[in-house]
């Protein structure tokens, strides 16, 4: 090192040389223990190096006297850097240091995976050094907390060189790397709203993308369904725009167009500035795509009888169109490409959307010899229906009959990979297949007048007094069940569980497939297998509805009650009119018919409409592209459609319109008053002075001053989504750090302790009262607490304790809630011990 016409330099004879740069000169010379291949930095009138021998010496450049050293535990060849009136070293014990430029005391040590070679550089108040174990670091200097660290692929032993907003670090292998700011965006995570989705129907695809760099960048999200060299196909683009640390979700709508497992792959592209890291930029999830299949209440093709329908439903009583049948109707509606029922001997095929407002129309109608007795079954383009002795299938086109076969069920069918199931009056479940009718499964199982189940590739059977699960492989029954009373609708399997009512009031839950697990219930039959039961006022009827975490079940008195799925009661409401038919489930709410239609809140129970019927409604609503469709005894079809839905309501709760804050203050920005009549699926926020966020609650803070005005806008879940739009303005006022003076401390003595009392006065040039005052001796910091006020807006704090022994530092921190300050103090505090009490002695400088 050269300073002031002196060159000061190490040699491996252990000693540290101050030459005369003019004359080559020796001045003076220091033996240290070992080789000093450390480079010398000279700071103010001393000149501070380390030696092999694990120390770091400080010694006066006039004489080559020795200040003072430290001592570590390994060999020093680092280079020390000098900032702020502390010193930083590495040592190869693997440890950086820092220590008081005036007293060698440690101030922070800072450990990592082996040894220190690399001399440090000091840039923006970050230490930045290399290690032996192949990262390159960046602490805070003055706590010597991390910062970040990155691993450049080998020992990292050259100093850092710093420019031109980069860091240049040589490593092993013949690497150099340069490292500065860059964005560093990846997909975090991939998810769709349906875990098996239909083919054809929609699904909504949620990417979540994140920038963990250190820069802003702009980018292309692209989603594909399989690779696109395969036979894949792109199903949508979105540009993107995000800030450093900034996370956003992007949705697309699919619409699957091949069943079988899918490979959604979504890829970011085009990212500007150049991305620090390719390595998350890609996603993959497996979606396994189901064939088109329809049952009675929903669209999906309900066969576990779950009566939940995944969309919304209609949010108003608006009647969409109706269609006289001319007939009296016990049968259920059912939903494919058209709506399917029955009146009498007459089966309807019905358009759900009509061009005359009011008024429904039939595609097609079927005269049969018999009354049609169940809901009719959808499978394959064809429509399956029973009479007393027949069943028939008829092509749901031109609506000829395909073939009919003399079975006598008891029940409509449920379809299952191209076999019709369904339990008849001789005692058994039988298996027809949907081609030509011909009976390819059957089993015996008692009386059974419900409909069967399937979930899973198992068949369950409620005959009227067992309920049984069987395999559609083979028939082999797998597991029974004794049942207390007769069952009152079909069983609901939903997420492995069985849900069935009873006539004599009572709700079971059993495991579909048990696991030898005694949950503890009270069960006259074997217990293994019953997760819970309730009993209700009431005989039941119809079957339970299970989805969006409860289950429906209703009363003949009129009560309709929901179940958390753990057997918790949820609500209960009393409906005036009743049926006998089974309630049906979306997302939100709850539809149910007697002699009214109702529409309730899923979530609390209460009455959202109601739509008085011509007759009492003994069927279950059907659902289908959000149209609610419903039978009345006297044979009318209802349909209610979900263009009746209304934009959601953006409402900012906090803050309040004109608020005011300050300069760097966190505000709490909440939407949760926000309402929709479906479910709200996206928050955006816009800040008025270029910054974004997404959520319900999202916390944000202005660098400048001014009036700033807020924008809130809430997307539904429809497709394409409403959306409605609110704004506020707030005003952000100036903010500067509060000030500390006239640090002081002084002691009492006790019996056999000393207390030091530390005191210090605040003041905040706003009149912000502290969030706190503290003072830090050593490294612990102690609370003060408030005393008298003084002229000008000052206060004293004051703290009293006892110190161990030994040497501490001290110093006074502060804050007003956003931004800190604090009062260094230049001090000596010895504490040491006195045969059996402590004495202490103080020697102060506070820094003013």
């Amino acid at each position: 090192a050269y300073h002031h016409g002196v060159v000061y330099f190490g040699a491996n004879d252990n000693r540290l040389y101050a030459v005369n740069a003019t004359t080559g000169t020796e001045m003076w010379n220091y033996t240290t223990g070992d080789s000093v291949r450390s480079s010398p930095a000279v700071a103010g009138d001393m000149v501070i190096f380390g030696s092999d021998d694990g120390f770091i010496y400080a010694l006066r450049t006039e004489d080559g006297s020795r200040v003072w050293r430290y001592q570590t535990s390994g060999a020093v060849s680092s280079s020390p850097a000098v900032w702020n009136g502390m010193v930083f070293v590495g040592s190869m014990d693997g440890t950086m240091y820092a220590v008081n430029l005036t007293t060698g005391a440690e101030i922070w040590k800072y450990a990592t995976g082996d040894g220190i070679w690399s001399s440090p550089a000091v840039v923006n108040g970050s230490v930045i050094f290399g290690s032996f174990d192949g990262y390159l670091y960046a602490l805070r200097a003055d706590t010597g907390s991390p910062v970040w660290k990155i691993h450049v692929g080998g020992v990292a032993q050259s100093s850092p060189a710093v420019g031109h907003r980069l860091i240049t670090v040589g490593a092993a292998g013949g690497w150099v790397y340069a490292i500065g700011e860059a964005p560093d965006l990846s997909i975090e995570n991939m998810k769709v709203s349906i875990s098996q989705p239909q083919v054809g129907s929609p699904v909504a695809v949620e990417v979540t993308v994140a920038n963990s760099g250190t820069k802003a960048a702009n980018a292309t999200l692209r989603l594909y369904d399989g690779e696109v060299s395969l036979g894949g196909y792109a199903i949508g683009t979105k540009n993107i725009s995000l800030e450093p640390g900034a996370l956003v979700n992007i949705s697309f709508v699919w619409k699957p167009m091949f069943t079988g497992n899918r490979t959604m792959i979504a890829n970011l592209t085009g990212i500007l500035p150049h991305d620090a890291s390719e390595e998350n930029n890609e996603k993959r999830i497996i979606v396994n795509v189901q064939p088109e299949t329809t049952g009675w209440a929903v669209e999906q093709g309900d066969i576990a009888h779950t009566g939940y329908y995944q969309g919304t439903g209609p949010n108003r009583n608006t009647l969409a169109w109706s269609y006289p049948m001319k007939a009296p109707a016990s049968v259920s509606p059912i939903a494919a490409r058209y709506i399917y029922t029955a009146a009498g001997n007459r089966v309807f095929s019905i358009m759900k959307t009509t061009w005359e407002p009011g008024v429904g129309h039939s595609v097609w109608s079927v005269t049969l010899q018999r009354d049609v007795l169940y809901t009719p079954t959808y499978m394959n383009n064809a429509v399956f229906l029973a009479t007393e002795e027949q069943v028939y299938a008829i092509d749901a086109l031109d609506r000829h009959v395909i073939w009919k076969r003399p079975y006598q069920l008891t029940s409509h069918m449920v379809p299952y990979n191209g076999t019709l199931y369904a339990p008849t009056s001789d005692g058994r479940v039988i298996g027809i297949t949907g081609l030509n009718g011909s009976l390819v499964w059957e089993v015996s199982a008692g009386n059974i007048t419900t409909p069967v189940s399937i979930s899973n590739g198992l068949l369950v059977a409620a005959s009227s007094s067992q309920l049984t699960v069987y395999s559609t492989e083979d028939a082999a029954a797998l597991w029974s069940y004794e049942l207390p009373s007769p069952p009152s609708g079909a069983p609901t399997v939903y997420n492995d569980v069985v849900y069935i009512s009873l006539r004599g009031g009572e709700l079971l839950a059993l495991e579909l497939v048990p696991d030898d697990t005694d949950e503890g219930v009270p069960n006259p039959g074997e217990a293994y297998d019953l997760l819970w039961r309730q009993e209700l006022q009431s005989p039941l009827t119809g079957s339970p509805a299970a989805g969006n975490g409860i289950v429906v079940v209703k009363e003949e008195s009129g009560n309709l009650t929901a179940f958390l799925l753990n057997g918790e009661a949820a609500w209960t409401v009393h409906l005036e009119s009743w049926g006998t038919g089974s309630p049906v489930v979306t997302r939100n709410k709850v539809y149910v018919g007697g002699s009214s239609l109702y529409c309730l809140d899923s979530t609390t129970g209460a009455v959202l409409w109601s739509y008085a019927l011509g007759d009492a409604s003994n069927t279950t609503p059907a659902l289908t592209d959000g149209i609610l469709v419903a039978v009345d005894a006297g044979g009318t079809v209802y349909a209610f459609n979900t263009s009746e839905f209304q934009p959601p309501v953006a409402r900012i709760s906090s803050p309040e319109h004109s608020s005011t804050f300050r300069i760097g203050e966190d505000i709490t920005f909440d939407a949760s008053a926000s309402t929709d009549d479906g479910v709200i699926h996206r928050y955006v926020w816009t800040f008025g002075d270029g910054g974004y966020a997404e959520g319900v609650q999202v916390v944000y803070n202005y660098t400048d001053t001014g009036t700033f005005n807020v924008t809130l806008t809430v997307y539904d879940n429809e497709v394409p989504p409403l959306t409605n739009v609110t704004r506020i303005s707030i005003s952000i006022n100036p903010n500067t750090a509060p000030h500390l003076r006239n640090g002081a401390v002084s002691r009492t003595e006790g019996t056999n302790y000393t207390l030091f009392n530390f005191s210090v006065e605040y003041m905040d040039p706003e009149g912000d009262e502290p969030a706190w005052v503290r003072v830090k001796v050593g490294n612990t910091f102690y609370n003060m607490t408030p005393g008298p006020e003084l002229p000008d807006g000052w206060r004293k704090y004051y703290c009293a304790t006892t110190l161990e022994t030994g040497r501490h530092a001290f110093a006074f921190y502060t804050s007003d809630g956003v931004l800190e300050s604090s009062l260094p103090c230049d001090i000596t505090l010895t504490v040491w011990q006195i045969d059996t009490y402590t004495k202490n002695e103080i020697s102060i400088r506070i820094m003013h």
